[in-house]
This record gives structure tokens, sequence and C-alpha cells, in this order.
């Protein structure tokens, strides 16, 4: 599995085992195998340290900031002031008192965010280059002048958006665990001893004279470091940082917790009752800080323990006793002190003493023996692979900045991540099974001071007042060239040559999906799909597994609405044996009875899952209410069926499914990456030309009339902390032609953060932590929602929100779409579109787009000028055209007892009950 740095409120930051910090070439040749990220860093006169990363394939920078505080820094009785903190950084500074993101909006910046963990609290952004100016000024203004820009009114809107992100998080299945982990891995008073999002308590206590001292603390400029990595020259860098930056005081002399690892020696249980459809075991041991060597061979014993199906605890617990659903494994590293954790679900009536002692039977076994030389070497293999993927980006978590910043906070420099690296990739059987034994028992305390530098400030001429530096200047957005191919027996073939990595993805794309269920029983796409490398007829399921590992090659086979899809990333080094393993796989699937049925329980479990969790528990719903019974979109949402289709397939099903839709002439195979069209041509003709052609059944995406009226639906769930609304229709194909004027007038209304309905329940009310209005993607008729979990006591008040946003913005309402609104919109569609192919997934994407709707060669090429030519006369006719609030089907998944008064006080339409299958349930 792989490495877990802190946690933040459901916000885990995922850094792969071989990095959680990335290497520089300090002098001297690199083993070949060692991923290298070039750097300069400096260190400012007042401490702030910048670390610049050249990377010019794209014309885009990342900016990334981090600050050493987190969650353990807080005071007893001041949980969750991290986090808190990091909210109110993008309300607003000094110099810009408005939302952070609307200056971004408008140059098409991508990937923003900020994340809280127990160490750190970091916020990043990749903007065009020739907005690098306007990002660093947005970011030093919020360093140096935030305090004056923080008021009473702000902190109560984000206490309460705060307060409704911990009810979402808790309100889910085994939404409280990590809450008890923490709780009761570290004594009272230990910095880890709370969860990052804090307590309710804590939280309504905070006053603006805390968050006053947690800024003038916490948030000095040597108490920060800054990554910019892209597009850029490092010394060109430092003169515009130090310009921007070098006028903020250093902040005080800090004194950070430097404590026991808090190991514990004697065991202890807590059993937790939760609105869950599956028992859950989890094993947790505190081990050693995120610097020690260890660490990094724990993460593989991880691997070896419940990474891919080849694993121990996979294969013994759900492959062959089948006893249970799923397991885990994964090392949560942090600075004073790591957790290294053990999961497994129990299938549905299985006992949960039985799961717990099979599961200590295989850590003894481990613990007895340590992983086998093939184990550690697929473990290696998988981990380098996945290092590989995640540093082609620059932003993002696992992208170059994250790892640079992660390696300089934690590690204590931007090259850290090449000792892991090697811990990882130079470790013995020995190392593994020596730290195995050596943590998941005792532990040791290590006690570290670090002296406080003395630091000066510079003087600054730069003048605030005017605002941040305008950007006026954007680069040029240049879709990759393409070239096309057909074999004889119809398959398209599709490639976009990219070099940045030693990587090729494919995809072989089906015209399929879960609407060809309408032929089949409810989830049979879905069941088959998850079973194409369940085995072949010439491999078994856990052969399969072990090839991909030895070869760092992934496989995926999925659905969604209208296609289905099986895609492989291959390292070029060992393209050809995993293109053998790719054909395989697509072409002779054996479906095996034995795999059929446990997966069989699975999907079931799945479903079980599905109906307790509130968000599944609408998309299930909402469908067939839309489309009507023949439909072929009138399934669920997710594809995974009902309990009584799913318990009556069979392997012939399967089978049937295959041989219906995996045909030539219904297929499209899309490459990108680093390889020839007179390269991969032959290697997909030697492979694919000798599949047979044929007819393929059409799905029925008749067109379906409006609801005839507003009917309102609730979906009881007793003591609920939010209600999930859900309010449906159906809209207009992808394909439409004014599906450019739609989509910007979703964009507007709530397809985006600053859009009008998250602006209101979220940023105004306070009473969500996000809403959105959902246009998904369909070849028929699209699935048209607005969606939003609020808090409980709000459900009838949010309901009026949402209905008012729609009238609102439909000719003659009270809010008809403003040139800023669709500026914005239209800015954020264009101006990202240099950054937004960085990645061969990204072109996969598009490429993929395109060939499901059958969008027209140049769809890329004039998409800038397609977006920018839509004006308030389409989003006002398109309104007018979509928005149906007369006709729309309300869905509030709640506790019943606590909304039902206020709603029916709406007026909105009939109300009608049903249970988590959407059967009537008596009024």
């Amino acid at each position: 599995m792989k490495r877990v740095l802190g946690t933040a409120l459901g916000l885990c930051v995922l850094v792969a085992a071989t990095a959680c910090s990335d290497s520089v070439d300090t002098g001297g040749t690199p083993s070949a195998d060692i991923v290298d990220i070039p750097y300069t860093r400096y260190v400012l006169d007042n401490g702030l340290r910048l670390i610049v990363h050249e990377d010019h394939k794209a014309p885009i920078v990342a900016v990334n900031v981090w600050y050493d505080v987190g969650a353990g820094d807080e005071k007893i009785g001041k949980t969750g002031f991290a986090h808190l903190f990091e909210h109110l950084m993008f309300n607003g500074s000094e110099h810009f008192n408005d939302d952070y993101f609307k200056p971004f909006d408008r140059v098409g910046a991508t990937g923003m965010n900020g994340t809280t963990n127990q160490d750190r609290t970091n916020y990043f952004q990749v903007v065009p280059t020739t907005a690098l100016d306007m990002a660093l000024w947005m970011e030093s203004d919020r360093m140096g002048h935030m305090r004056a820009a923080v008021d009473q009114a702000r902190l109560d809107e984000q206490r309460g958006v705060v307060q409704n992100e911990k009810r979402q998080g808790e309100n889910q299945p085994y939404g409280k665990v990590f809450l008890t982990i923490f709780e009761n891995t570290y004594p009272d008073g230990h910095p880890y001893d709370h969860s990052t999002i804090g307590s309710m308590e804590d939280l309504n206590a905070a006053s603006l004279a805390d968050v006053h001292e947690w800024f003038d603390t916490w948030y000095g400029a040597a108490n920060a470091v800054l990554v910019v990595a892209g597009d850029v020259e490092a010394e060109d860098v430092k003169a515009r940082v130090e310009k921007y930056f070098g006028h903020i005081p250093s902040g005080p002399p800090l004194i950070k917790p430097d404590v026991s690892l808090a190991r514990r020696s004697e065991p202890s249980r807590i059993v937790l009752q939760d609105r869950v459809p599956q028992a859950r075991v989890y094993k947790v041991w505190n081990v050693a800080t995120v610097k020690d060597r260890s660490v990094d061979h724990l993460s593989l014993a991880s691997d070896v323990l419940a990474a891919g199906k080849s694993s121990r605890l996979y294969k013994r617990l759900v492959y062959d006793d089948q006893i249970a659903t799923d397991v885990g494994a994964f090392v949560m590293t942090r600075q004073f002190g790591s957790l290294f954790l053990v999961l497994a679900t129990a299938k549905p009536g299985q006992d949960l003493a039985e799961v717990e002692a099979v599961l200590e039977e295989e850590l003894e076994t481990f613990l007895a023996s340590g992983p086998t030389g093939a184990e550690l070497a697929r473990a290696q293999a998988s981990q380098r692979a996945s290092f590989i993927r995640g540093v082609e980006r620059i932003g993002g978590f696992g992208g170059k900045s994250d790892v640079l910043a992660a390696s300089e906070v934690y590690l204590g420099s931007p090259d850290g991540h090449r000792r892991q690296q090697e811990n990882i990739l130079s470790a013995t059987v020995a190392d593994v099974h020596g730290a195995a034994t050596e943590w998941l028992d005792d532990g040791v305390l290590t006690v570290e001071v670090r002296p406080f530098a003395t630091y000066t400030t510079t003087e600054t001429t730069l003048d605030r007042s005017s605002g941040p530096p305008e950007v006026t200047d954007f680069p040029s957005a240049s879709f990759p060239a393409r070239e096309t191919a057909e074999l004889d027996n119809g398959l398209g073939v599709i490639l976009a040559r990219r070099d940045a990595v030693p990587v090729v993805n494919l995809t072989m794309l089906l015209d399929a999906g879960y609407a060809s269920d309408q032929f089949a029983l409810p989830g049979t796409a879905r069941m088959a799909m998850g079973m194409l490398d369940e085995g072949t007829t010439s491999r078994g399921a856990l052969e399969i597994s072990d090839t991909l590992d030895s070869l760092g090659a992934n496989l995926g086979a999925g659905s969604n609405l209208d296609v289905s899809t099986v895609s492989m990333s291959a390292l070029v080094e060992n393209l050809d044996e995993s293109l053998d393993l790719f054909a395989d796989v697509i072409l002779n699937p054996s479906f095996p009875e034995d795999e059929f049925e446990r997966q069989q329980q699975q999907q079931l479990a799945g479903i079980g899952r599905e109906k307790v969790q509130p968000v599944a528990m609408g998309q299930r719903v909402l469908p067939r209410i839309l489309y009507g019974e023949g439909h072929a979109y009138s399934n669920p949402l997710t594809g995974s069926g009902t309990e009584e289709s799913v318990g009556a397939l069979d392997v012939d099903a399967l089978r049937s499914f295959h041989d219906t839709w995996f045909r030539p002439n219904n297929a499209t195979l899309i490459a990108v990456g680093d390889i020839a069209m007179d390269e991969l041509l032959p290697a997909i003709e030697a492979r694919f030309a000798g599949w047979e052609a044929g007819d393929v059944p059409e799905k029925n995406l008749a067109e379906v009339a409006p609801q005839p009226e507003t009917v309102v639906y609730l979906i009881d769930r007793p003591d609920s902390a939010q209600s999930i609304i859900f309010a449906g229709q159906v809209a207009p194909p992808k394909g439409d032609p004014a599906n450019l004027r739609i989509e910007a007038m979703n964009d507007i209304i709530g397809g985006g953060f600053t859009s009008r309905i998250n602006l209101n329940l979220r940023e105004d009310k306070g009473w969500s932590y996000g809403a959105r209005a959902i246009l998904l993607d369909a070849a028929g008729q699209r699935p048209y929602y607005a969606f939003a979990p609020v808090q409980t006591d709000r459900t009838a008040e949010s309901m009026a929100e949402i209905d008012r946003e729609i009238r609102g913005i439909r000719s003659g309402g009270s809010r008809p779409a403003t040139a800023d609104e669709l500026a914005k919109v239209t800015d954020q569609n264009t101006l990202t579109l240099p950054g937004r192919w960085e990645t061969n997934g990204a072109v996969m994407a598009s490429l993929i787009e395109m060939t499901r709707f059958d969008l027209p060669d140049d769809y890329w090429d004039t998409f800038a000028d397609a977006v920018r030519g839509v004006d308030l006369s389409d989003v006002s006719a398109q309104a007018d055209r979509v928005l149906q609030p007369d006709n729309l089907v309300w869905i509030v998944v709640g506790d019943r007892e606590r909304i039902e008064e206020k709603i029916r006080g709406l007026g909105l339409g009939e109300i009608r009950f049903l249970d988590a299958d959407g059967n009537p349930v008596e009024g």
C-alpha cells in the first residue's frame, strides 16, 4: 500500500512509499533506478525557504506553500484551529479583501486547494507562467497581511463551514474510526491525541483573538517553505520571491512539540457502534517517525500484506477463505511518530471474530518469517512505478512541488526523497522482516531539540495598495497531435505521442457501459468488467496480479453510463510483455466460477453499503424516477444493480456480455505515451487482428418527457447529522449543438466552488461543506441534479434556496446571469487549457471524450474560441430551455422525523416516501 503522510479531515496526503519527499542532483550520477527532481534552494534573509524546480514541458507553474504547523501544535481546548485557519486563508487578505479564488479563476488556475494534517498546513495552485507574479502576490499577501482581514463575521462563517465538514465526514460509514484511533493510541496531552478537524465544542469556543494569535505565532516567513516548479528559471523566481516576500517578518521563536512516540506496550480494545452494513476490524501500532529508515521498510511490509490480489491478507481472507470483502495495510507517517494500520472488512453475515483470528494468524506467520524475495521485488517495482507516475505532474498530491516541499519540511532537505527511494529499492528481506519484528511489538523514545536561528527582514518599496499584479498575457493551448489507423476488423486506433516519461497508457474503449444492462440483468456490465482480470484461458487471477507487479504495470477495467473500458499503464521498457497481458485479458477472459461467486458476494456487499451511504442512496433511486422502466439509463447511477438482479447473475451472463459487446467494430484503442505509430500499430495488429467483428445491439436512449409536476421523495435515515438533497431532471445530451452554452449556464449556477449554489449554502449561510449542480456526461439525455449535503436543521431552508437559485437565473427571474459571472467561467474553461494536458492521463481523458461523443477532430483546437463565443443571451436561453423548476424530482435522504414538517411547509409538491431500494413506503 502507499504511505500516508498524516490525515486531515478525510483528506489524506498520499505519498508514494518511495517518496514523501523528492531528490535533486547535487553532483555525481544518480543510480539508474533513483528518480531525480533537480532543484535550487535559497533561504531569504527573513528565513523563508525557497525551492525552485525547472520543468519546461508545459507553460505552467506550480506554487506550493507549506507552513510547519498542524493540528499537533494546537493547545488543549483549542483543537481544530489549524484547519479552521486554513479555511480563513481563502477568505481575503488586507490588500485583497475578497474570495481568494476569484483572481485565479480569471487566469485559468487549476489544482487549487489547501489541506491540513497533524504536522503541516499547505496551500497550492497551478497557473499559467504569465500569472506567476499574481500568484506570488496573493500568497505573500496572505502570509504577511492576513491578520487585519479576519473579522468576526468571517470567523463565524468559516466556523460553520468547518462544522458542516465535520458532520459530513462523521456522517459517512466508518466516519468516526480515525477520531477513535487518535484518541486511543496517544495519551491525553500528546500532540496527536485528537483529530485534525477538532471538536465541536472547541470550534464553537474559537475567538477572534485566538485566530489572530495563531496567525502571529505560526505564519511567519521562517516557518514556511515555498516551492515554485514549472516553466521558470531559478534566479528569476528568486528575484520575484524577494520582491513579494522579502519584507515579511520571520515570526517569533517557536516551541515545537518533540515528544515521546507514545509506544504502546499493553493491548486494549474499543468497540465502536456505527451505521454500517459490514463489520470491520482495525489493528494499529505506534511506530517510528517519518525520518526513520524502518518506516520505509514498514511500507514495503504493508504492501506485502495487503497490496494486490496475491498479498498475504487479500489472498487468505478475500480470495481463499472468502470471509472478508476487502483488506488494507498502510503506514501513516508523521514527524513525532507514525502509525502502522491493518484492516479487514468482514463479508456480510460473517463472524468478525473469525476474520480477526485469521488476520492475526497471517500477521504471526509474516512476523515469523518475513516476506519472500518475490514478494519484496513486486512491492519494490510497484512503488517505483507509482512514484514515476506521480512526479509526471508539477502540482497536486504526489507531484514534484508536493514532493520537494514534503522533503524539506519532514526530512530537512528537498532531496530527502532520494534516501527514501534508496531505502525502498535497496531493502532486503532481512530489512523488511527486521522492521516488522521491531515495531509491530514495542518501541523506543527519541527526543530532539532544534536551535532557533537569527533572521532579519528586508526593506520593501512594493506598493500593495493597488492589489495584485494584473495578468494580461496568457500562454496559448495546444492539444497534442493525434494519429489514427484502423485494423481490417474495424478496430480503430488513436495515438497521441508524448515522451515526458517512459510510460505508455492504453485504453480499449467499448460502446457498452451501464446502459447495456437493458439487455441483461442490472449490474451485469459492472460485474463482467470487474472480473476481466480474475482469469483468462491461460492465466489465473494471481498470475495476472503477479505479472503486473513484476512489470510495474497497472491494469483496470470498468464502466460508466455509456462505455466500458480496459486500461493499462505500462513502462516502455516492458511494453511487449505488458501488451501480451492486455490483449489476453480483453480477448480471453475465462470468468472462473469460483472467482464469480466471490465477486458476486463483493458486489452484493457493495450494494448493501450504497443503501446506507447517504449520497449513494439518492443516486440509486433518482434514475428510475427520471427515465422510467425500460430506458437504458433507468438503473442506479452506480451501475451496481440490485440485490435481486446481482443475486440472479451467473457466469453465462458475463460471458454473454463479453461475446455481445467485445467486438472490434464496437471498440477503439487509444494510446498516449512514448511510442511512435509505426511501432504501436504492428504490435496491436499482432495481438488484435484475429479479433472477430460482429453485430452489436442498439441501446434504447429514447427521449423522455419532463416530470409532469414536482414531487418530493423522502428516504428516512434516522439520526443523520446531515440531510442529502437532490433536485433532479433530465438535460440535453452531451452532443447537443448547444452543449457549451448549457455547460456555461450550469457553471454559473452550480458547476464550481464560486458558483451560486455553493456560495449561497456554504459561504453565505454556512449550512453545507459544499453544494453543486451536477451535469453528468451522457450520449442520451443527461441526468442533471443539484446536490447538497446540509445540516439537518436547515434542510427545508436549503431546499428553498436551491429552488430560488434555479428560478432566479431564468428569464424574468430575480438574478439573471451577469457579465462578470460569464467572464469568470469563460476564463476558467479557456485559460486552464495550457495546463490541462500536462499528463498522459489527462490527454487520454480528452481523447476518450472525443471518441465517446463523436466530437469533431478539431474539437479541442477550436474549443477556446467556441467557449468565448457564448454570450449572456445564450446563457439565458439555455436556462429557460433546460431548467425545469416546476418539474423537478426532489430526493432528500435524512432523518424524516426532524425534517418532514418543514419540507411540507415549502409547498414544493406532493411528498412521497421511499425505502433505500426506491420502493414506496406508506406515509
